[in-house]
């Protein structure tokens, strides 16, 4: 009897020695360790182990799971960077300005003529016209980009101081800095740009208060510069609007670029580029409202592009 008594001190010491030694809860310590101790060879040094096997378990999913995640967000940054390197760059323009589908457009933007013609507004035109053709919405933009009534093309053709062989160049020009860099960097790109039937070069990417330069812009710009030198022009005044991200950071890359060139080059971040064109003369830009109020406007950007075999360039 006192043996038994001796032995039952020791276990119970022991127990409550390892439960101390790995702080195990009161509960599992009670039921795991002491009863099934005191009845089986079961000890905390079992339990320990079999928590660390669940841990280990555990630690193995979390770490899983990590680098899952890592490797979705790197896939989808290569991506955006690739897209970003490649201003106005949607896949789906493959198939959707090639082919049947560029036939298809082109016959459209015929109909598209005779509506606007005949005093139709454009906008519900190329809806009307669109769902007639099922083109999705860059389709349907690149058709209210590229056809303009014969009236305003005509007016717009008055006031064109470039390619109507006026002699009279202004020696200031006043750029709508986004639109044309824009315009540029998407044909550096490879992606499409339309000649319109005003004989603009436009392009379908969107300004939506977001700018990023990318790779292409450096060049963009001096192309630009360069063939404002060539034309004799004195002065370039880049226009940018304010509320549009990056915009100073875009202003000091045109001046840092333009030290390279004999003209002189201002720019300005203003709050409302558009009203402020609209009552210049010797305007540079490829918006269609821009182009109806000035005084007048050059026709440049076709001539910077030039006859550059990697533009993709696509007629409606």
């Amino acid at each position: 009897m006192i043996d038994c008594i001796v032995v039952g001190i020791g276990g119970f010491i022991g127990a409550v020695c390892r439960y101390l030694i790995g702080m195990i809860p009161l509960k599992e310590g009670c039921t795991l360790v002491g009863i099934c101790g005191g009845f089986t060879t079961f000890s905390s040094f079992a339990l320990e182990t079999e928590r660390c096997i669940w841990r280990l378990f555990i630690l193995y999913l979390v770490l899983r799971l990590a680098y899952w995640l890592y490797s979705q967000a790197r896939e989808l940054l290569e991506r955006d960077k690739k897209i970003m390197s490649r201003r106005g760059y949607v896949p789906e323009d493959e198939q959707q300005f090639t082919g049947n589908q560029l036939e298809l457009l082109q016959k459209a933007a015929d109909e598209v003529q005779f509506l606007l013609d005949r005093g139709y507004a454009v906008k519900p035109v190329t809806t009307f016209i669109g769902n007639h053709y099922l083109f999705s919405e860059r389709q349907r933009l690149a058709l209210a980009r590229s056809v303009s009534s014969k009236e305003s093309i005509q007016k717009r053709t008055n006031k064109e101081r470039l390619q109507t062989g006026t002699a009279y160049l202004p020696e200031t020009v006043h750029i709508d800095g986004f639109n044309t860099i824009i315009t540029l960097e998407v044909a550096l790109s490879g992606s499409p740009v339309f000649y319109c039937r005003d004989g603009v070069l436009r392009d379908l990417a969107g300004l939506r208060g977001t700018y990023r330069v990318i790779d292409k812009t450096q060049t963009a710009i001096a192309l630009l510069l360069k063939k404002l030198e060539f034309l004799h022009i004195s002065k370039a005044v880049f226009y940018l609007d304010a509320p549009v991200s990056n915009s100073g950071r875009l202003s000091g890359r045109i001046l840092q670029c333009a030290k390279g060139y004999k003209l002189s080059v201002q720019t300005r971040i203003i709050p409302d580029v558009d009203r402020v064109l609209e009552q210049m003369e010797g305007v540079i830009s490829g918006d269609a409202i821009i182009l109806n109020r000035c005084k007048s406007w050059l026709n440049v950007m076709p001539l910077v592009i030039g006859q550059n075999e990697h533009v993709w360039k696509i007629r409606l």
